[in-house]
């Protein structure tokens, strides 16, 4: 998932923090990156593991963070 920040003075150690503060219990988070997006704007791009459910409570729920513009699923797949 990909978690824009408000803007380029977003701390996103800060920002990091109030999002996986956010994730669910029935939610791992597996990897936390940061990639540059443009014009030294950075996102978080964070990967989770849980069950079948829907993602879209999730992305709801990061989106509602302070300082995050909006989150959004790049990639959704199965684990074996």
């Amino acid at each position: 998932m990909k978690i824009m920040p408000e803007g380029t003075d977003v701390d996103l150690d800060e920002l990091q923090e109030r999002v996986l503060a956010a994730v669910p219990d029935n939610v791992r988070v597996s990897n936390v990156d940061v990639a540059p997006v443009a014009f030294g704007l950075k996102a978080l791009v964070i990967d989770f593991i849980a069950g079948d459910e829907s993602p879209d409570a999730l992305e709801e729920a990061l989106s509602g963070v302070e300082g995050v513009a909006r989150a959004e699923i790049e990639q959704v797949g199965r684990l074996f």
